[in-house]
């Protein structure tokens, strides 16, 4: 829906319902998308962040055929050549169940990266890999996993091959690894996202909330009244009060907000 990277469906590629609308859901055995190449995905030795929602129906990874190797599913990859000494970066999911994020373009200059991830079955999580100069960071849902300092300002080449849900072919035969489960608003960035900058991805006002009551606690400064605001458009400074003010004696401090299925994700902040 924005810029101009058109992909391809691909195999057991379908569509189901997703944070936004609908997502793209992969069968993890010949479902991927090849993604248009535009010089948009060349990011060269430049700065720049992977972003999307990721849900899985299974946490288990099974090995390409003939592979020895731990099992891993592919959520993006763009090469440029041939393996060892391709030019590369891709977001993975592997065995552990973890996320790895590399940027590489030869086997002794690489960042190659993975953090493990507290994962569960049939949840929407948030992941973002950020390469910073030669630090890779990786997020759930808007917090730090990890981070690693590693190459000296890897160049990720230009042109190529791309692909969401597989690996790209990189000439090392056998490697599939298809991805399982669901992708939506998956985003490339030309920058290193901050932390601020993710966590506000994550709190979307296009979100639905998973819970039936949400209790907020805060750790109140000294006694006095105190009001609970919240918003659900980030692209405005506009709060509104939840309730009447709160009397706080001592600390913590909590309130609770009824929220039904469906609502707008809801931001909240606590005023004196």
């Amino acid at each position: 829906s924005i810029g101009q990277n058109n992909g391809t469906l691909q195999g057991g590629t379908t569509f189901s319902a997703g944070i936004v609308g609908q997502c793209f859901t992969f069968d993890g055995s010949s479902g991927f998308i090849d993604i248009a190449d535009t010089a948009s995905m060349d990011f060269g030795t430049g700065d720049f962040t992977i972003a999307g929602w990721v849900r899985f129906p299974s946490l288990a990874t099974v090995p390409d055929p003939g592979s020895s190797s731990s099992g891993s599913e592919e959520i993006i990859h763009k090469v440029v050549g041939l393996w060892p000494n391709d030019q590369t970066y891709f977001l993975e999911y592997t065995d552990g169940p973890a996320f790895r994020f590399m940027v590489h373009d030869t086997a002794a200059n690489e960042n190659d990266f993975t953090v493990a991830a507290p994962l569960a079955v049939g949840i929407w999580y948030h992941v973002a890999a950020v390469r910073a100069g030669n630090t890779n960071r990786v997020y759930l849902d808007g917090l730090l996993l990890g981070e690693q300092v590693a190459g000296s300002h890897a160049n990720t080449g230009t042109g190529g091959i791309a692909r969401i849900g597989r690996i790209a072919p990189n000439g090392i035969p056998g490697l599939t690894r298809f991805f399982h489960g669901d992708i939506d608003e998956f985003c490339l960035y030309s920058r290193a996202l901050t932390s601020s900058d993710i966590q506000q991805i994550v709190c979307s006002p296009t979100l639905s909330i998973r819970v039936s009551q949400v209790e907020l606690c805060w750790n109140s400064q000294s006694n006095g009244l105190y009001q609970v605001e919240y918003r659900s458009d980030l692209t405005t400074n506009i709060w509104t009060a939840l309730g009447g003010q709160i009397l706080a004696t001592n600390s913590p401090t909590c309130t609770q907000d009824t929220v039904t299925s469906g609502q707008p994700h809801r931001c909240y902040r606590v005023v004196r």
